[in-house]
């Protein structure tokens, strides 16, 4: 009887998604985090730019979890469900991963620079924070989950420069703090574990104190909440949307972050909080309800974006015939302040009111009234000033086209 060599497994694309975790893909939602709260929601073309933009960043995110799986596959195989991956299991050879891990990456890219370069930039940013994740950043006590929240981070960045719309301090604190959260919840029950059953081999986890976590975790928690509260109250955000009723979703931030504590503390449960949570019922119930309150609060009480001006018709020629006399009306009393809403294409643009910065567009912003004419400027990188003379006697709203500056003949 002849010995013959084992025959290795043939190229299963089965199994290769698996090893892209599509599941985990849900964690790129951050990056629709600026369509929604700039209120583009229901625009097609930026709704569109953004989705594909969330289908490249979550195929550099499957790289990342090849590369993470290819390098730590001693650690999985020894792992209680880790074990059961396919590159762990031998279900995926590790060339053919590799393989399809580079391609993913250079067509994930090239898409996202055709959507937008500086998100590119910043996709590519963070392919590389993770490869300094799995080599050096993740064997650092707490500078691990730093790491991963900044991750987030950039996901919302990219979000924002997909759709060209400005983001806020307090949507990038929020996205940082819960991230944090998240991650301190994740070595929270890996520590746990490790010392009830001695099934994780983390090393990271010998620098970390269970009660320390105990009391950053809930402090984080409290943290994120109240840093959302702050924000639905903060009166720059009730006048860019027009209604203080934002403050009302903080009550599914908080009941998020207790589920999650809940998932967090499970004993003998070797699967992740972070993992757990996509598949807990009340979790995803609460998360869907928080979705649809703000956007029934944005999109169905806040102030509608101003309409796209169009210009005033002149006034139409007067009879000759003199008009009878008329009554004597008494004007109504004048307003002290009247709403100014400026928006532009691109976004992001700086809006001067008589050399005054007002913020940026989309923008919704209370301005004294007055009859006289009063000058109105956008300011944008790359673009020609745009400017114009208004008279601001009521609330009025603005739609512009902004002009890319030509460049100049050599």
């Amino acid at each position: 009887m002849s010995d013959h060599a084992p025959i290795e497994p043939r190229f299963r694309p089965l199994e290769l998604l698996r090893t892209l975790r599509p599941r985990q893909w849900a964690k790129n939602a951050f990056l629709l985090a600026p369509l929604v709260f700039a209120r583009h929601l229901f625009s097609v073309s930026d709704l569109g730019r953004a989705l594909l933009a969330w289908l490249l960043f979550s195929l550099v995110a499957g790289s990342v979890y090849i590369l993470n799986d290819v390098q730590d596959l001693a650690e999985d195989r020894a792992h209680p469900t880790k074990r059961f991956r396919p590159l762990a299991a031998g279900r995926l050879r590790v060339p053919d991963a590799l393989v399809a891990m580079g391609a993913l990456l250079a067509a994930a890219l090239f898409g996202m620079a055709w959507l937008s370069v500086p998100a590119a930039t910043l996709t590519a940013g963070y392919f590389l924070l993770n490869v300094a994740y799995s080599r050096t950043l993740k064997h650092l006590a707490y500078i691990d989950v730093v790491t991963i929240a900044t991750g987030f981070l950039l996901r919302v960045l990219v979000g924002a420069l997909v759709v060209a719309v400005p983001i806020t301090h307090w949507l990038l604190a929020c996205t940082f703090l819960v991230a944090f959260f998240l991650g301190l919840g994740k070595r929270r029950h890996e520590l746990h574990l490790l010392q009830s059953t001695g099934q994780s081999k983390r090393r990271v986890l010998a620098s970390y104190q269970l009660r320390h976590l105990d009391v950053l975790l809930w402090g984080s928690g409290a943290v994120t909440t109240l840093s959302y509260l702050a924000y639905t109250l903060d009166p720059a955000t009730v006048d860019k949307f027009g209604t203080p009723h934002l403050v009302w979703t903080t009550v599914f931030i908080a009941a998020g972050v207790a589920r999650f504590g809940r998932l967090v503390v499970r004993e003998g449960d070797p699967v992740s909080p972070t993992d757990a949570m996509l598949r807990d019922g009340p979790f995803l119930a609460n998360l869907a309800g928080w979705a649809v309150a703000v956007v029934i609060v944005l999109y169905g009480f806040a102030t509608p974006p101003a309409p796209v001006s169009t210009p005033t018709p002149p006034p139409a020629i007067e009879s000759r015939v003199a008009p009878a006399p008329a009554a004597k009306v008494v004007p109504p009393p004048e307003r002290q302040d009247i709403t100014l809403r400026v928006r532009s294409v691109p976004y992001g643009a700086e809006v001067r009111l008589d050399g005054q910065v007002l913020g940026v567009t989309p923008l919704q912003r209370a301005v004294p009234a007055a009859p006289g004419k009063r000058h109105l400027s956008l300011h944008l990188a790359g673009y020609e000033v745009r400017e114009m003379d208004v008279v601001l006697d009521q609330d009025v709203g603005f739609g512009l086209n902004l002009k890319k500056l030509q460049a100049e003949a050599p």
